[in-house]
């Protein structure tokens, strides 16, 4: 159970969109898909149900980050699918699922405005960031806070311990006591920043040191703690460790098998990742903050009608026969004087 519960929107979304139904592909009157609506209505209520939060916060990012892509115009770069470069069923079947994507997705988030749970939608802002700025807010202030997510790079949150995450993929709830066992890396939550900068991310496209991959930067840690040394949670601090002299075994076992990697050139690219992978003190604009405290100070809504009017529209018939158990965890979330 935890205080508050901060789903990643758009990555839920896209695991409800490709996962089926009990009763297969699910359609509405009008032959359009609605597995994904369904899918993450259910997925959604099920986390309410077992986290019992006092409040519920879902974050959607639209079109990619632009404070990351100027510092790294290739950042997620791999993701983009270029439609003018297929043809024939190729191509129809990307943009009937591109427009399958947008239609339900859309539909999601007009349902969840039904709801009372808090939205925040914003356009060119990663999600990961929103996620954490709302995270870090709440841990601030004594409340516990589960996180719902498989993107590693949440791990760095971890460092506060009533920060917790829930991975939809492994269905396991990580916290720093398990965090070894679930990454298969013995890495502090402090220093994932600086582990994710030399290892780097296929899935986001980051270049990490050459031949550096989650082995080695696990042993250039721990040789750099073996050694005497704190684990650096900075590049700064984990240069200083190479730009020193050391009488220590460890130590010269450090500088003699990695020392070739950590050049000025290297500094600059490692430097560029931790600020692409860093969560813990990233920045906003005055109007993007506006719109996080506008959801966080925001009293839940609910209508029950409009909600029961979107699963009509959508033919999501199980849901509508027992309306009143699946909204059960929902209304719980209100305050009472208002359910």
């Amino acid at each position: 159970m935890s205080d508050i519960l901060i789903i990643d929107g758009s990555n839920f979304f896209v695991r409800a969109l490709y996962g089926m139904s009990s009763s297969g592909p699910l359609q509405n009157s009008q032959g359009q898909e609605t597995t994904a609506i369904y899918n993450f209505l259910i997925g959604l209520r099920l986390r309410i149900f077992e986290e019992k939060p006092e409040e519920t916060y879902i974050i959607f990012d639209f079109g990619r980050d632009t404070r990351k892509k100027q510092l790294y115009k290739d950042y997620k770069a791999n993701r983009d699918i270029n439609l003018s470069d297929l043809s024939g069923s190729d191509y129809d079947i990307a943009v009937n699922k591109s427009e399958s994507f947008k239609r339900q997705k859309a539909v999601v988030i007009d349902i969840l405005k039904t709801l009372p749970v808090k939205l925040v939608l914003l356009q060119q802002i990663e999600g990961d960031s929103l996620m954490a700025y709302v995270a870090r807010h709440f841990s601030d202030r004594d409340k516990t806070v589960t996180i719902v997510s498989n993107d590693r790079d949440f791990y760095q949150l971890l460092c506060k311990p009533n920060i917790c995450m829930w991975n939809p993929h492994k269905k396991i709830k990580i916290t720093q006591k398990n965090l070894a066992e679930v990454s298969k890396v013995d890495i502090p939550p402090p220093a994932w920043r600086v582990y994710k900068s030399m290892i780097g991310d296929k899935g986001d496209n980051i270049i990490g040191l050459p031949n550096i991959g989650n082995k080695r930067g696990q042993l250039i840690l721990d040789l750099i703690m073996a050694s005497g040394h704190e684990c650096p949670t900075t590049i700064e601090q984990l240069f200083t460790v190479f730009d020193e002299t050391k009488d220590h075994p460890e130590y010269e076992k450090l500088v003699k098998k990695f020392g070739k990697y950590f050049t000025e050139e290297n500094k600059k690219l490692l430097a560029m990742n931790y600020e692409l992978v860093d969560l813990l003190d990233c920045t906003f604009s005055p109007q993007a903050l506006s719109v996080i405290y506008k959801a966080i100070e925001s009293k839940p809504s609910y209508s029950k009608m409009e909600f029961v009017q979107h699963l009509i529209r959508e033919n999501i018939n199980s849901l509508l026969a027992s309306t009143d158990r699946f909204i059960d965890p929902f209304v719980n979330m209100l305050p009472k004087e208002t359910a």
